[in-house]
């Protein structure tokens, strides 16, 4: 049945009933897992075997913790992409409403209406702003640049394997370089020091 368009629920509604009565296909079939949950609960139920899904089952309830971290890695990705195409879809709105603004016949609840959008919108992004926390942006810049995640990723499929006292001599090896490292990168540091201060006078005794 039909009615008038007035909300989202009216729209969907006349959408539904528009494909029931001409349909546009056949309906997709319900995924396999939800007749493996089915049959669980008829099982659990009836106290039947359960031989017939045990394999499915096991399969599906393996490594849930891993699954469902994949999954929301996943999902979150598709929503920073969907994200982007709205700030693209907002930014052009935004420059129609902006040049719209910037017309010289504005009525007055027109000025006011814009006046409050800017304010508005001023307010929540200063909010934001002041919510955000200082970050180190080498790292967070390394850490989703691709080629790094290979290396990382092929420099560990070669320790894979390794025993656990192997993993421990590694593990004592890359805490000595690191320790070298900073000493060298210290050491640097100084050295670069004394050259500005004889360069510049600065921090050296005038006494």
């Amino acid at each position: 049945m039909l009615v008038p368009p007035t909300s989202a629920t009216a729209i969907i509604n006349n959408l539904v009933a528009r494909e029931l009565l001409n349909s546009s296909g056949p309906v997709e079939p319900v995924s396999a897992t939800v007749g493996i949950l089915s049959r669980l609960i008829r099982a659990m139920s009836g106290g039947e075997d359960i031989a017939d899904i045990k394999e499915a089952l096991t399969r599906i309830v393996t490594n849930q913790q891993e699954k469902a971290k994949i999954y929301a890695s996943v999902l979150n990705q598709i929503d920073q992409e969907r994200s982007m195409d709205w700030i693209i879809v907002r930014a052009q709105v935004e420059k129609l409403v902006k040049r719209a603004s910037l017309r010289g016949d504005m009525s007055t609840p027109e000025l006011m209406a814009v006046w409050h959008l800017a304010n508005d919108s001023i307010t929540t992004t200063q909010n934001r702003q002041d919510k955000t926390e200082s970050v180190d942006t080498v790292t967070i810049v390394e850490k989703v640049d691709v080629s790094r995640q290979e290396s990382e990723h092929s420099a560990q499929q070669r320790w894979e394997n390794t025993t656990p006292q192997g993993r421990e001599i590694i593990r004592k090896k890359l805490f000595t370089l690191k320790r070298e490292v900073m000493t060298n990168q210290q050491a640097a540091q100084g050295g670069l020091q004394v050259t500005i201060q004889k360069t510049t006078g600065i921090g050296q005794n005038t006494a």
